[in-house]
């Protein structure tokens, strides 16, 4: 069965033009939201999802051509990104047949504000670093029902906290920001200690020393209260 479908946008949901939607999803285990493009209908866009899934169109906007939906959505991702909380990637998410990654935690258009959360900036190698969503309070982690999937996939190792299998992890103080905070592990400190050059201004060997020695030990994003915040952050790579 498809989902339930309720179209509150105002606009005819043809199945001949292109369309940039905004979609509340419902489902068990929250609300979410989406901004996306289809060719053709929203409703056929969703029309795989489960009977106890809701899609209410809030939004459509048409267009004469694919490409002219894809600038608009570019355009609209790239205004709420550091906004907005997109924190979903694969199957951990509230849709089943794709489309998580674009999918948020809070109405961003609507202009509520996200979830409590800050960036993590991970360096597991000297030279190599990730970044990722972190939230300091678990129950408000908006990936909560999805805790299952830790283990399937890089992205969902790191839901709770730095990958163990590579620690233990350091927060580095100087590099870090209270919205910004870089970890690293032990080895990757050792090794941009003995001369390794990472790829982030001011990560120096005098930083990588002052972390060995004195820095806390982080498992969980949620330890807050043991963190350092003695720099300028950076900016995060993740959308």
């Amino acid at each position: 069965m498809s989902p339930v479908y309720i179209n509150n946008s105002n606009a005819d949901d043809d199945s001949e033009t292109f369309k940039l939607y905004y979609v509340k999803i419902s489902t068990k285990d929250g609300v979410f939201y989406k901004i996306g493009i289809c060719a053709g209908s929203v409703k056929k866009r969703f029309s795989s999802e489960p009977s106890d899934t809701e899609i209410e169109v809030i939004k459509i906007f048409k267009h004469s051509s694919y490409d002219e939906a894809d600038l608009h959505e570019q355009s609209l991702q790239k205004k709420y990104a550091l906004k907005g909380d997109r924190p979903f990637v694969g199957k951990c998410g509230p849709l089943i047949y794709g489309g998580n990654t674009e999918c948020y935690s809070h109405d961003v258009l609507g202009g509520e504000p996200p979830p409590p959360r800050y960036f993590v900036r991970l360096f597991h190698e000297p030279l190599s670093y990730f970044d990722l969503v972190a939230y300091p309070n678990p129950e408000t982690d908006p990936r909560r029902p999805y805790f299952n999937l830790i283990g399937s996939a890089v992205y969902m190792r790191c839901v709770l906290g730095p990958d163990s299998a590579r620690g233990p992890w350091v927060q580095v103080s100087w590099l870090s920001s209270s919205s910004a905070v870089v970890m690293a592990t032990e080895s990757c400190l050792w090794s941009v200690y003995q001369g390794a050059r990472p790829d982030m201004r001011g990560f120096t060997r005098w930083v990588a020393q002052c972390s060995i020695s004195s820095d806390p030990r982080i498992s969980y994003f949620s330890e807050r209260d043991k963190m350092k915040f003695l720099g300028k952050g950076f900016s995060p790579k993740i959308f």
